[in-house]
């Protein structure tokens, strides 16, 4: 339960609101990658929402990660953890049957991240939205992954080196002066 709300929150910061700031890739990306890195500011919550733009795992299902910080430029406190949110636009319910999320980290055994929850009605043009939190360490893990596999529905997806680089490049945005990479 204490999932769902933590993602209810994430998911309405995150919605634009007339008290917002929104600033697309405030500077270039740190890594070889094309993605935007968002930062968008929520005076009401003084929260500042990062969200990673969907990359493709394959030509059905993307993934994109958000996180909620305290304060507008500088975060006060660290975050607890990341959300994955990953896009189907299969022709078939992929994620319904089957919600199991882990990742393999350097060809090592895989570490589960537990089920996905689906979201009940996904936006336009998506036939599933499914979402996962992932704690902090589990998420420098991943930043941090030479390479990386994710399971997701039993399907596994190696993921490309823009990908990965899309993925240090935010975890360095999450926190001054942290910086993620091989």
């Amino acid at each position: 339960m204490r999932v769902v709300l933590i993602l209810g929150a994430l998911l309405s910061a995150a919605r634009p609101a007339p008290a917002q700031d929104t600033t697309v890739s405030p500077y270039p990306p740190r890594g070889a990658h094309s993605s935007a890195v968002g930062a968008r500011y929520d005076a009401t919550h003084d929260k500042t929402v990062l969200t990673l733009s969907p990359l493709a795992l394959d030509s059905a299902i993307a993934v994109s990660v958000l996180v909620a910080l305290d304060g507008r430029e500088m975060p006060r406190t660290p975050a607890d953890g990341v959300v994955l949110t990953f896009w189907s636009t299969a022709s078939g319910k992929r994620f319904e049957p089957n919600r199991s999320i882990s990742v393999s980290i350097n060809d090592a055994r895989p570490d589960s991240l537990g089920s996905g929850w689906l979201v009940p009605k996904p936006a336009p043009g998506y036939t599933e939205v499914m979402m996962r939190s992932v704690p902090l360490a589990m998420w420098l893990r991943i930043a941090n992954a030479n390479k990386l596999t994710l399971n997701v529905a039993g399907y596994a997806y190696a993921v490309a080196p823009e990908l990965l680089g899309a993925i240090r490049d935010f975890a360095s945005r999450m926190a001054p002066g942290a910086t993620a990479g091989p």
